[in-house]
């Protein structure tokens, strides 16, 4: 049987925020629900379990509909407490938030009183994870949509030249950066065509993936070449890609440390070097058993979305590269000996990070950020290796290697040395929310006593207003669709980024049945007669959650 779960959206009668009322067939365990709750305080306000009810304060009410659907599966024991903390951490939170990229962004948006919306997703998880991961940020005019860090700021032309290092290469050499020199390269003889006109040694990577997948760096000679296009075929060709992702490209290595530059709203914001993962030794243990101890840091845990390091996987690339230096697994390093178990500085294969955003020449600045407005990116994270960070980029101290529209920022904003940079999510928010949208709830019978006082309080001008009343959704006193439920009204006000004011036409048992609909209010009319309303509002107004109301 199904097990009713309400959802009051927005402030409400019961509590200053959203709230999910989950029923229950019998007590469940806080145990998984501790462990979310400790997670971040994203996820949660608080939460109170009776034997047969879970009540969750929450911005995010999708996510918790779908937990709650889970809870209920434990409570009737058709799931064990093992499967439905697997499922939920999983499927669930990692289907939705994945990572520290994506949790700023929502905590500033709480912070910020905007409304977060899933966009794609009503109900359900879709099977495509990205898909999940969509959010509207604030509503009607001053929205705009998320996917970690991405956004619908993000120009066509800047996603489409990011995801093609060939396409990214081509637009870095028409602005007269310094770049290495690269081919694409579809054989072996492409490779021995080449050869003796690049400097060694050379990188080969395909230019259609990420996290270093299929990249080998330190190739010096046609041997180590051929393995290594071998290699990059195998990764391209392990699943059906499109064919821009299918392509290979052979480039001279520039030397230097690695670092990733991470641009928003046209303005450079934070620099990290990324380090290879490593490991140092203690004259005691190996090679493997300091790799196994690395990864129990609770940081390299990826089933907790808030991780910031990825664990290192001992695998044929890292065992080769320890070959290439005459080690083996079982070597004991001496106490404080450096080991680099990678070639390659990424934080997919376990590498770390060091702030370096105060170092950074002015000139790099203006390149990457020239970079970032020729592509016309919202935010772009371009890679950049060179020798000294603090000295002008030239092609005698480095290059842009690439450059990423959806970057995972949390490797900028977490680095595991030096200054870290929480406040991310309110940078990135600052310049994508437009103009505020006048968020007004009316809560009666006779919508026009509240139109005639907005109409001594707002000038509407041209603005196109929604207006949910009565089961019938408007714009502009246009029917746009009727018997429409209040929840699915409520979203799709706040999704139709036309809107420049936003009305709420609210009964009193709605309030209670749905909420108010909004985190925050600008202007609350309500019938005289509504008492209990009008009271409980008046404390959301001492709270700053409302700036005016007005009995009518």
């Amino acid at each position: 049987m199904n097990m009713p779960i309400k959802v009051l959206q927005g402030l409400n009668l019961e509590y200053p925020g959203s709230t999910i009322i989950i029923s229950l067939e019998s007590s469940i365990s806080p145990n998984l629900l501790d462990k979310i709750q400790g997670f971040h305080g994203v996820f949660m306000d608080a939460y109170k379990l009776k034997r047969n009810e879970l009540t969750v304060h929450t911005k995010l009410t999708h996510l918790w509909v779908e937990i709650g659907k889970a809870l209920q599966k434990m409570a009737s024991q058709d799931w064990s407490e093992d499967y439905t903390e697997k499922y939920v951490l999983e499927v669930i939170i990692k289907k939705q938030i994945n990572s520290m990229s994506t949790i700023p962004i929502l905590m500033a948006a709480q912070q910020e009183g905007l409304e977060i919306t899933q966009y794609y997703v009503r109900e359900g998880i879709n099977e495509s994870a990205a898909i999940n991961r969509y959010y509207a940020i604030g509503c009607g005019q001053e929205s705009n949509t998320t996917c970690s860090i991405s956004s619908s700021k993000d120009a066509y032309i800047a996603q489409k030249t990011q995801r093609d290092k060939i396409l990214t290469n081509t637009v870095i050499q028409r602005l007269g950066i310094p770049l290495p020199k690269w081919v694409e390269i579809t054989s072996k003889e492409d490779i021995d065509n080449n050869w003796e006109d690049f400097s060694k040694p050379i990188v080969i990577k395909p230019t259609g993936l990420t996290g270093g997948n299929g990249v080998t760096t330190r190739i010096k000679t046609k041997t180590e070449a051929y393995k290594a296009f071998k290699f990059t075929q195998e990764i391209v060709n392990a699943k059906v890609r499109s064919s821009w992702q299918t392509k290979i490209m052979m480039q001279e290595q520039v030397s230097g440390e690695d670092y990733r530059l991470l641009v928003i709203n046209g303005k450079f914001e934070i620099a990290t070097k990324r380090i290879p993962a490593h490991v140092i030794g203690d004259g005691v243990q190996s090679i493997e058993q300091l790799i196994a101890e690395i990864n129990k840091d609770s940081r390299r845990d990826v089933t907790n979305p808030t991780h910031t390091l990825k664990p290192i996987l001992v695998d044929e690339s890292l065992t080769d590269f320890l070959q290439e230096q005459g080690l083996k697994l079982d070597y004991i390093p001496k106490r404080n000996e450096q080991v680099f178990v990678r070639k390659v500085a990424s934080m997919s294969k376990g590498g770390i990070t060091e702030d370096f955003t105060e170092k950074v020449h002015p000139q790099i600045k203006h390149i990457v950020e020239a970079l970032s407005a020729s592509i016309h990116a919202y935010v772009v994270g371009v890679d950049v290796l060179c020798k000294d960070i603090s000295k002008p980029l030239t092609p005698q101290n480095g290059a842009i290697i690439e450059c990423n529209t959806m970057p995972e920022a949390y490797l900028n904003s977490f680095p595991v040395i030096g200054q870290q940079h929480p406040n991310i999510g309110k940078i990135f928010l600052n310049g994508l929310i437009g103009t505020r949208t006048k968020r007004i709830v009316y809560v009666g019978k006779d919508l026009s006593k509240a139109k005639t006082y907005l109409k001594t309080r707002i000038d509407f001008g041209n603005e196109t207003i929604g207006i949910c009343s009565t089961g019938t959704l408007y714009t502009n006193d246009y029917i746009i669709n009727q018997p429409i439920e209040l929840p699915e009204a409520f979203e799709a006000l706040k999704l139709n980024a036309k809107l420049s004011t936003i009305l709420h036409h609210l009964s009193a048992e709605e309030v209670a049945n749905h909420g108010l609909g909004f985190e925050r209010i600008d202007i609350a009319i309500v019938d005289k007669d509504i008492v209990k309303t009008l009271e409980t509002l008046e404390g959301y107004k001492n709270l700053g959650l409302i700036s005016e109301i007005k009995a009518v």
